[in-house]
């Protein structure tokens, strides 16, 4: 790929992430109803400690892609760790019945339930005039550290959640998982962090009232963006299988692009890893073959891709090679290149328009040479 096709890639995508992103007031908004029902629980004896996880939890969060003439909402999940109840001497639908129906009582939110499923409370918000519709997902669950998990992350906030119909105990490490992958990023945002923040400022005057006002957490590494060009390549091409239900979790997308990122320096682009991602999933391949994956959970002893059919693999195999085909596409005619990247981020990209409708990325683009690497099993240290 020339340097001039990289460094459009790059901020074509830039736009097209931001447009896709969570805004600033989704983003408060959202932070003031967890942190208000984080209150009400407390006011009904209960012991509540709320937090984003997820994409909301990585700044990886994307709207979903959804088929023409219907509407879209961001799914944003949130966790709520009840502290001083004793898991021998509860069951899964106590807990549930305290947290949920302390919610589902209350004024403010009765509206707003749209069900108790089996892993979570749905709590639905609906469009206005400053935002688009969310959906935000409560999942409840009791403390419960892993102190001796050899080899993982973050350990010390494993918990067991509370799923219902029927009743289990759900042993994970959400919030673990949110810390891992933050960690990885935490040198890619160093780079270019404040020029960043200027620029979402001067994007959002209105809403901020000075650079030091705007939230780190709105910030976006392009590691951070790598992920989000992933995803929704991912649901741009299962859609256009007509099989949204086999794409592969962003979580275990969020996985793999961290792990073959961390070979790359804290100056590479969004382009650059994509590329390692793709490199990394091929080589997989070579070693794994084409019907069974294993993705170790960094901050659980689990494998997130462990119920994955042969046919699952392969369809992911399948959208790689097609992502990587896209993203490498160094056509000389525009109409070419727009085609190759609205297979990647769908219709309506920002690939055609001109340098000065754009804006310029935070640091010149890093363009990284490296031979195809023998693929080696995923491990953390």
């Amino acid at each position: 790929m020339n340097r001039k096709h990289q460094d459009t890639l790059n901020r074509a995508f830039e736009v097209d992430t931001s447009r896709l992103d969570i805004s600033p007031t989704m983003f408060q908004e959202a932070t003031d109803h967890y942190r208000a029902i984080t209150g009400l629980l407390c006011s009904h004896g209960l012991e509540a400690d709320i937090m984003p996880y997820g994409s909301f939890g990585t700044g990886t969060v994307v709207r979903p892609s959804t088929p023409e003439g219907t509407g879209s909402f961001y799914d944003l999940d949130v966790l709520c760790v009840c502290s001083g109840i004793d898991i021998s001497g509860t069951t899964q639908e106590s807990l549930r019945e305290r947290v949920d129906g302390t919610i589902e009582d209350d004024g403010r939110y009765a509206s707003k339930v749209e069900e108790s499923k089996h892993m979570c409370l749905t709590l639905s918000y609906a469009e206005s005039e400053s935002r688009p519709a969310f959906k935000m997902d409560l999942s409840t669950g009791l403390s419960s550290p892993k102190p001796h998990m050899e080899g993982k992350s973050h350990t010390e906030e494993s918990v067991e959640l509370a799923w219902i119909k029927p009743d289990e105990w759900k042993a994970s490490n959400p919030k673990g998982l949110c810390q891992w992958f933050n960690d990885e990023n935490l040198r890619f945002r160093a780079f270019g962090f404040a020029e960043r923040k200027r620029r979402i400022f001067e994007k959002h005057r209105g809403f901020y009232a000075s650079v030091e006002k705007v939230p780190d957490d709105m910030d976006r590494s392009a590691l951070q963006r790598a992920v989000q060009v992933i995803k929704r390549s991912r649901d741009v091409f299962f859609a256009r299988a007509k099989r949204p239900d086999d794409a592969p979790s962003s979580c275990v997308l969020m996985v793999l692009v961290a792990t073959f990122a961390k070979s790359l320096p804290a100056s590479a682009d969004i382009v650059t890893i994509l590329d390692s991602f793709v490199e990394g999933c091929l080589a997989m391949r070579e070693t794994s073959g084409t019907t069974r994956i294993e993705v170790p959970n960094p901050a659980f002893d689990e494998d997130l891709a462990a119920d994955w059919s042969p046919k699952r693999v392969e369809d992911f195999f399948l959208w790689v090679e097609d992502l990587a085909e896209n993203t490498s596409a160094d056509y000389g005619d525009l109409a070419s290149r727009n085609a190759a990247y609205d297979a990647i981020m769908g219709k309506g990209s920002s690939l055609g328009l001109e340098d000065g409708d754009v804006f310029a990325p935070a640091a010149p683009t890093a363009i990284i040479d490296r031979p195809v690497r023998p693929w080696r099993p995923l491990v953390w240290k």
